[in-house]
C-alpha cells in the first residue's frame, strides 16, 4: 500500500472488537494490498439503510472468494449514538465518528447524496465512484472490481431522472393556476 491511501483515509481508522467495542487500527496495515471500497451512509437514511445489508453480503461473498478487499465506512450520522449502533451492522473498518476527515472525504469523492460506494486502487487511484450501481448489478463480483466498466445507472441516485415529470407538473400547475385566475376573473367581470 502506498502512502498515497494513508493520506486520503488518514493513518488510522477503527474496526469491531471482541467486547463489541471499537479499536483503532493502523491503515497501512488493514489496507495493505487490497481494493478499497468508501462506503458514504447514515443510520437515518432510508436508501442507505436498504444497500447496506446489499453490500455486507456483498463484502462477505468477496471475501469467501479471497479477494483482497476492505470498506470503509465514512458516517453522514448526526451523534456517535446513532454512528454506534449502525456500524455494528457491517463487518468493515470505518472512519472514527469525530474524525475531521469525513468532510475531506465527502469533497474528494464528490459525494452528492448517500449512499454512495466508491473504489479504489490499492495505490488510492480511483476505480469507480459508481461502486454502489456495480454492486447492484453484479451482486456475485463476477467483474469485480469493475475496472475500464462503464457505470451502470443506480436507483435513487438523485431527481435527474424525474426531471421531465417534474417539470410536466410545474407546467401543469402555472397552465391551470393561470385559467383559474382568469375564469375567476371574468366571472368577477359578469356580476
Amino acid at each position: 500500500m502506498s502512502d498515497e491511501m494513508v493520506k486520503i483515509v488518514g493513518e488510522v481508522l477503527v474496526r469491531h472488537a471482541e467486547d463489541d467495542a471499537l479499536e483503532p487500527c493502523s491503515t497501512r496495515d488493514v489496507l495493505k494490498g487490497k481494493v478499497v471500497g468508501v462506503y458514504f451512509s447514515a443510520h437515518w437514511c432510508p436508501p442507505c439503510r436498504a444497500f447496506t445489508p446489499v453490500l455486507v453480503t456483498f463484502y462477505k461473498k468477496m471475501k469467501e472468494k479471497g479477494q483482497e478487499f476492505e470498506i470503509i465506512f465514512v458516517s453522514s450520522d448526526s451523534n456517535q449514538e446513532a454512528f454506534t449502533e449502525y456500524y455494528k451492522s457491517m463487518p468493515w473498518l470505518a472512519v472514527p465518528f469525530d474524525d475531521l476527515r469525513k468532510k475531506k472525504l465527502h469533497g474528494q469523492f464528490g459525494t452528492q447524496g448517500i449512499p454512495h460506494f466508491a473504489l479504489m486502487e490499492p495505490d488510492g487511484t480511483l476505480i469507480t465512484n459508481s461502486a454502489r450501481g456495480f454492486v447492484n448489478n453484479d451482486p456475485n463480483g463476477v467483474e469485480f472490481p469493475w475496472r475500464n466498466k462503464e457505470a451502470p445507472s443506480t436507483p435513487g441516485g438523485g431527481l435527474r431522472g424525474y426531471l421531465p415529470v417534474l417539470y410536466f407538473f410545474v407546467f401543469c400547475y402555472v397552465f391551470w393556476s393561470s385559467r383559474g385566475s382568469s375564469a375567476s376573473k371574468d366571472a368577477s367581470d359578469g356580476s
